[in-house]
């Protein structure tokens, strides 16, 4: 950072990424970031404008001390309205030489133009008061504050000693900036006066403000008039108040050049100082997020151990079914013998169909019975939902523990994060309607290894089995096939099972294995969906950070180079 075009480049980015930072409400100094946006805002405008651009002074003070009708006396005329309604002045009046016209569109406030000389190097603003029951005149009055140069202070007699005052004369005396001192509606008595210079010292003296410019107390005179009324052009404490501006507020060029750099190094100094108390509560932030991603991927992996275990014992026992119910139906296709077995049976099955046109339900199989619920599915999801949500309350107890990342997970935030019930029901079902689609996928593809590579046994056995079958049914006179018949056609299937048993027994529970240890994965995805609501939530709040790395090289860019810029903004020697 060289130059103050540097600079302004750098204060236009910065508050471009302090304005998309997210900063959560909690977190302390979340709001000095509102701080240092107004500093870069007054940084850009001060050195866009220039250290010749005219010293906007304030007058500055509570409710009903009557600023407005100062500032209309000096002026000479009603240009600000004044009366006792309260709060009376409700905008910012900015008076302003109309050479500097073109300043008027970035004003946030009321323009009123003149050809006064004497004050073109000045913008007077009439500003609401900093107590007043309104909030917008609160805020309003606090953004003047910061951006003005200079200030006349307006108090009363009645009002010197409110802490409201005090607050912003502490201020004012911390910062360095440039002041006139006004007492109003002062009567016969001078004691008030000699009262608030008394304060004023101890608060400006060099020990507690660095030595900050101030100037005594001007103090104007009680007179019996309406609020709209001017002071005389004669009174001695607006001819008072009238060299202030000139004088020491800056008018004079010189002066006012001082007063700019002053302005300008007040603003850059705010800027760091909440930068400084943003950043370094934000970097800790971060720490946390990381602590607590660490933290929540750890309960996952102990919640992944503990539901394996639970799911064990739990898959369901029918895996070595599927297999077996596709070596079946493979070894039916390879019979060759099941057309003569069928002709032989056709008598059977001929007075069968005979008989159920007058007797609709012979021969029908009994419908089975509804099944009910697998008890091995409901295990499973009991053992799911249960450390779904021990894994969630130990997550949340880990978010609520971190120093670092406070009020990051408030009830509603909870709520939304979290699995219910339902939701977990859905998932579940979805993933076992999945397992059992990929069961059967995996057991078509064993069983067709299987008749491939025991094609020859199994098709023996089948002949031998047959070619006896139907031995005894020729020799029984279809008997056999009666009785087989009435057993649902059992004795073939119950053959083929026990041969494909033999054969396989070894490729089933291989594949039984590999079945729990897919079950266990399936199911423990609905575990990473609760997991990946956490973790997405801290990567977001982290990446909302991102503008801190951003900001912070130039930052400290400005801490070595601020005083160099300054003084050559002032035009060479240090200002």
């Amino acid at each position: 950072m060289e130059s103050l075009d540097d600079l302004l480049i750098a204060a236009r980015a910065w508050r471009e990424h302090l304005a998309g930072l997210v900063v959560p409400a909690s977190l302390p100094g979340a709001e000095r970031r509102a701080d240092a946006l107004e500093a870069l805002r007054n940084v850009e405008r001060r050195i866009e404008e220039g250290p010749a651009a005219p010293v906007r002074v304030a007058f500055f003070g509570p409710t009903g001390a009557g600023k407005s009708k100062l500032f209309n006396s000096l002026i000479g005329e009603q240009v600000s309205p004044a009366g006792y309604l309260r709060p009376c002045t409700r905008r910012p009046i900015y008076y302003l030489h109309e050479k500097h016209s073109g300043m008027g569109r970035r004003i946030d406030g009321e323009v009123k133009l003149h050809g006064r000389e004497a004050w073109a190097g000045l913008v007077l603003i009439d500003t609401p008061d900093f107590d007043s029951v309104e909030e917008a005149n609160r805020s309003t009055a606090e953004r003047i504050y910061l951006e003005a140069d200079s200030f006349i202070f307006v108090t009363d007699v009645h009002k010197y000693a409110d802490a409201s005052a005090w607050s912003y004369l502490k201020r004012l005396a911390e910062e360095g900036k440039r002041c006139g001192f006004v007492l109003n509606k002062v009567e016969d008595s001078s004691a008030p006066a000699a009262d608030l210079q008394l304060r004023l010292a101890e608060v400006f003296s060099p020990a507690l403000s660095g030595g900050g410019p101030h100037q005594p107390v001007t103090a104007v005179a009680d007179r019996p008039q309406r609020d709209e009324d001017l002071l005389p052009a004669d009174d001695p404490g607006l001819a008072e108040v009238r060299r202030t501006l000139e004088d020491f507020l800056g008018a004079a060029e010189p002066v006012r050049a001082r007063i700019r750099v002053e302005s300008l190094r007040i603003d850059l100094r705010r800027f760091l100082r909440a930068w400084d108390d943003l950043s370094g509560p934000l970097r800790a932030f971060r720490g946390g997020l990381d602590r607590i991603s660490a933290a929540v991927e750890d309960c996952a992996v102990r919640s992944r151990a503990d539901l394996g275990q639970d799911l064990e014992e739990r898959v369901d026992p029918a895996l070595k079914e599927a297999v077996y119910r596709e070596v079946l139906r493979r070894i039916d296709r390879i019979d060759i013998l099941r057309y003569p077995r069928k002709l032989l049976a056709l008598p059977w099955t001929g007075a069968r169909e005979l008989l159920r046109r007058y007797w609709p339900g012979f021969g029908q199989a009994v419908p089975a019975p509804a099944q009910p619920a697998d008890p091995a599915d409901a295990a499973n999801f009991a053992a799911i939902e249960r450390r779904i949500q021990e894994f969630t309350e130990a997550v949340v107890q880990v978010l609520r523990a971190e120093p670092a990342c406070p009020g990051i997970l408030d009830d509603e935030k909870r709520r939304e994060l979290r699995l219910g019930h339902d939701e977990i029901r859905e998932r579940f079902e979805s993933v076992e309607a999945e397992f059992k689609g990929w069961v059967e996928s995996q057991a078509h593809g064993a069983a067709a290894a299987l008749t491939t590579d025991h094609k020859l046994k199994f098709f023996l056995s089948q002949l031998i089995f047959n070619t006896v079958v139907i031995g005894v049914q020729v020799k029984t006179a279809g008997m056999f096939t009666l009785a087989e018949a009435a057993t649902a056609g059992v004795l073939s299937p119950l053959v083929a099972k026990a041969v494909g048993m033999a054969v396989s027994s070894d490729t089933v529970r291989t594949f039984e294995g590999v079945a729990r240890r897919e079950h266990t994965r399936r199911v423990g995805t609905i575990l990473d969906a609760a997991q990946g609501r956490f973790l997405d939530h801290l990567r977001s709040l982290r990446q909302a950070t991102g503008p801190l790395d951003d900001v912070a090289p130039g930052v400290e860019a400005l801490r070595a180079a601020g005083e160099t810029l300054l003084a050559r903004w002032s035009g060479g020697g240090t200002p």
